[in-house]
């Protein structure tokens, strides 16, 4: 957020308000914009304060700082970020954060994944590792409608069905998967009473 990890110390700090932030578009560092929403993730290591956070202004552009060990701040690399950095994708209109992994979810209902997907959760196969640039997720059968994250699990709800993918080792996807991990989005089976509780819930 801008603040130097020297300045940090372990426990509380004191609250400090986002004074500059680095937009390509506008040569750089500059003056943040009017900020709407904060969306933070998880350590993927316990007590590590390794974390990634991705904060969503008025106008649909979404700005990424942290961690970024595996592309997860959506940028095209794997440098951390210290200040939040706009994101070259626009039209964003809710996001979901895990412990190495972000979801994107823009006005058409199309979603966009960045980060591990070690485990599948950003449902893109068993071939790809990891993406460091906003990648399409092709097989939603509907638009989009809210996605959310745990720390390697995703769900998204559209118009007819959840979908669940990534890591089931708890067996948080909720279904009755035989294996530990789904690499593709899978339609969860639920009556519409449950459907309407998780959707108020991911609202």
């Amino acid at each position: 957020m801008g603040i130097r990890p020297e300045d940090l110390n372990e426990g509380q700090n004191l609250w400090q308000e986002i004074e500059r932030v680095f937009d390509p578009d506008r040569g750089g560092v500059t003056f943040p914009p009017d900020f709407r929403r904060v969306y933070a993730g998880v350590e993927n290591e316990v007590r590590s304060g390794n974390i990634h956070s991705i904060l969503l202004d008025g106008r649909g552009r979404a700005w990424a700082t942290g961690a970024n060990n595996a592309g997860q701040l959506c940028l095209g690399d794997t440098l951390d970020r210290m200040i939040p950095q706009k994101i070259p994708i626009k039209n964003v209109v809710d996001v979901a954060i895990g412990g190495e992994h972000t979801l994107l979810l823009l006005e058409d209902g199309t979603v966009y994944g960045c980060g591990s997907n070690k485990l599948g959760q950003i449902g893109l196969g068993d071939l790809i590792r990891d993406v460091s640039t906003p990648t399409q997720l092709f097989l939603l059968p509907s638009p989009a409608t809210s996605v959310s994250a745990g720390k390697d699990h995703s769900l998204i709800m559209t118009s007819r069905d959840l979908l669940v993918m990534g890591s089931n080792q708890y067996k948080q996807l909720c279904g009755k998967f035989m294996f530990s991990s789904t690499f593709f989005d899978m339609v969860l089976q639920l009556d519409l009473f449950f459907i309407l509780i998780i959707y108020v819930t991911l609202s």
